[in-house]
């Protein structure tokens, strides 16, 4: 599981990726529609990339990223 979490580009990406295809899941059946799949897509995307944002600046400026 450590392998594939790697490959796909580390822990946070993997859970993207499981929130959008269960998204994903739920446009196609018709569970959601799809301003709403749009709507989640944004913020989840959105919320990593502010997640990795923090992570490197924090490594940058010697948080407890560095250890």
């Amino acid at each position: 599981m450590e392998k594939m979490i790697n490959i796909i580009g580390g822990r946070k990406m993997f859970l993207a990726l499981i929130l959008f295809v269960i998204a994903s899941v739920c446009l196609f059946t018709g569970i959601a529609q799809f301003g709403d799949w749009g709507e989640f897509c944004k913020w989840l995307f959105g919320i990593f990339a502010i997640g990795n944002l923090g992570e490197h600046v924090g490594k940058q400026f010697g948080g407890k990223a560095n250890e």
